[in-house]
């Protein structure tokens, strides 16, 4: 990734993959056509995952709305055993539990740039997460087009140090999880879209999982 336009096409698909790791509001993504413009992004930036944006879509157009809302919840809030929980803190502490140390490590990474972090959610939650690399695409392009290029560098620094010590690391357990723990062909689709997009961010390699989701 170098142009400012890919910066740009990819800042926003991040954008609308955190929205989907918040309560679904189906009649509000209607509305915005949030999940066409989700997949028309992928279909100029990454033509390869624009099938999956597209099968989000479809599902999306077929479920009701409570139904999905009784999925998100069965995944990631409770109150019964999570399948999938979407903080980064239970992957990767050893004791597994949210607000551990990983956690505080990526408080550090929000105030580097500049963040103050006040949210009903663990900061490392996957939306907060995901708007975070958000942030920090369109302060990089913000400075490419002041032509600050010592400010730029800073910023892909600390993209690439977020990517590689807090959100790559869990990414694919939790999009496994996801897959195994729902029959919801939003939700295991979104999943691979996540670990799609993160992959074609960081530069790391694809996970056979996902390989084999995609050859499908």
């Amino acid at each position: 990734m170098t142009t400012v336009l890919e910066r740009e096409q990819l800042a926003d698909c991040f954008k609308l993959l955190a929205v989907f790791f918040y309560e679904p509001e189906i009649e509000l993504w209607e509305e915005e056509n949030i999940l066409k413009r989700f997949s028309g992004m992928l279909e100029k930036t990454a033509p390869e995952i624009f099938p999956l944006a597209c099968r989000m879509r479809e599902a999306a157009e077929e479920i009701d709305g409570k139904d999905m809302a009784i999925d998100y919840a069965a995944l990631f809030v409770g109150p019964f055993e999570l399948p999938a929980p979407p903080y980064g803190s239970v992957y990767l502490d050893k004791m597994q539990r949210v607000m551990g140390d990983s956690t505080m490590m990526v408080l550090d990474r929000y105030r580097e740039a500049g963040l103050k972090v006040d949210v009903q959610e663990p900061p490392d939650h996957i939306a907060i997460e995901l708007e975070f690399i958000h942030f920090l695409l369109c302060a990089e392009i913000r400075a490419a087009r002041q032509n600050d290029r010592e400010e730029e560098q800073r910023l892909q620094n600390l993209r690439d140090q977020f990517l590689s010590t807090c959100l790559v690391p869990w990414i694919h357990p939790f999009c496994e999880r996801i897959i195994k723990g729902t029959t919801n062909p939003f939700y295991t689709n979104l999943a691979l879209c996540l670990e799609a997009i993160v992959t074609r961010l960081s530069g790391s390699e694809l996970s056979t999982v996902k390989a084999q989701c995609l050859s499908r």
